[in-house]
């Protein structure tokens, strides 16, 4: 299972996972997860919104 596919499904669990919830939750570089999760974000899988807290993901439930 690739870093990508770790993190969909750890976003699809939660319904909201932060970012720094997502470096705890893999263990990974936060090089690794930022690769992932804009891969994610480019592809138009999750989207990002901006807390005061942080910046969260979701899963992207509008289809194009």
């Amino acid at each position: 299972m690739t870093n990508k596919h770790r993190i969909y499904l750890i976003i699809q669990q939660r319904r909201a996972v932060s970012l720094q919830d997502l470096y705890d939750i893999t263990q990974l570089d936060r090089m690794q997860v930022l690769k992932a999760v804009s891969i994610l974000a480019i592809k138009r899988k999750i989207k990002a919104f901006k807390d005061d807290k942080g910046r969260y993901f979701r899963i992207n439930d509008k289809p194009l």
